[in-house]
């Protein structure tokens, strides 16, 4: 699985993340056929740090909320500026 997960293509970048709201923003959009309610994994290096469900698409940017089961925890890691989201269904 660490294969997949390493070797999987970068569809965008998470640009911002809001750890108040659990709000990622993300460099793809409508351009890029990203769509409301779609999810993606956020990978940092050969890590999946969690998972993100699209809330709002623009043309080059899409706003999303982070879902993953640990979202509320102060010690889990948290995504950042320049993390990978790959294709949820990998996994």
């Amino acid at each position: 699985m660490r294969a997949q997960v390493t070797s999987a293509p970068s569809l965008a970048k998470v640009t911002s993340y809001d750890k108040e709201w659990g709000i990622v923003t993300f460099d793809a959009g409508s351009v890029q056929g990203v769509k409301v309610d779609q999810r993606f994994a956020v990978r940092r290096g050969a890590d999946i740090l969690g998972w993100v469900k699209v809330n709002e698409v623009l043309e080059d940017e899409a706003v999303a909320t982070l879902v993953t089961k640990n979202a509320d925890s102060d010690t889990a890691v948290k995504p950042d500026v320049g993390d990978d989201l790959i294709d949820f269904e990998l996994f």
